[in-house]
């Protein structure tokens, strides 16, 4: 499948029912910035052990070209230890919050 193709699938999956979870707006960071910021919500109720499959992303290597084009922007930009560079997160996954006591976990597959 084209790359492209790949990635505008990632999106689309996560507005079909089955999906399990919506994108809505956020409060949390308002302190922060007066931006609208988003965050991922469970539309359904999901057991220990269930996979949210349609919560996908990649991430995107950027050089330091990049990375200064993207600094004060509203991108998911985050420094990866694994590629040891900043990179961009893409996909649904990219408005996973961070929570000091989180109800899920992130499983990196490569």
């Amino acid at each position: 499948m084209h790359l492209i193709s790949r990635h505008a699938r990632r999106y689309f999956s996560m507005y079909l029912p089955a999906a399990g979870f919506e994108v809505t707006r956020t409060p949390r960071y308002k302190m922060f910035s007066d931006k609208a910021e988003a965050r991922l919500l469970a539309s359904r109720k999901f057991e220990v052990g269930d996979e949210i499959k349609a919560c996908t992303g990649v991430i995107a290597q950027l050089n330091k070209e990049e990375e200064e084009s993207l600094k004060n922007r509203d991108f998911s930009v985050m420094y990866s230890t694994k590629k040891k560079s900043m990179c961009l997160f893409l996909g649904p996954a990219r408005f996973v919050n961070h929570d000091c006591r989180p109800n899920c976990k992130v499983i990196i597959l490569v």
